[in-house]
């Protein structure tokens, strides 16, 4: 069974703090599922979440800038 992902809305809602927690969490998790399986739809999940977390990331550290 597989969890939905969060969308990027419901990073949006999240303190940078706790995305970026969630971003070492999920880097952790998709290297050592590619070190054991390779590439799959499984690690290409765990690579479009990584992507969205660096963008809300990213989008929430300029809009703090700014």
């Amino acid at each position: 069974m597989f969890l939905t992902p969060p969308t990027v809305e419901e990073l949006q809602n999240l303190d940078i703090s706790t995305l970026i927690d969630m971003l070492v969490e999920e880097t952790v998790a998709y290297t050592k599922l590619i070190e054991r399986e390779g590439y799959s739809y499984k690690s290409n999940a765990y690579k479009e979440l990584i992507i969205s977390l660096q963008a809300v990331i990213k989008a929430k550290h300029d809009l703090e800038n700014h």
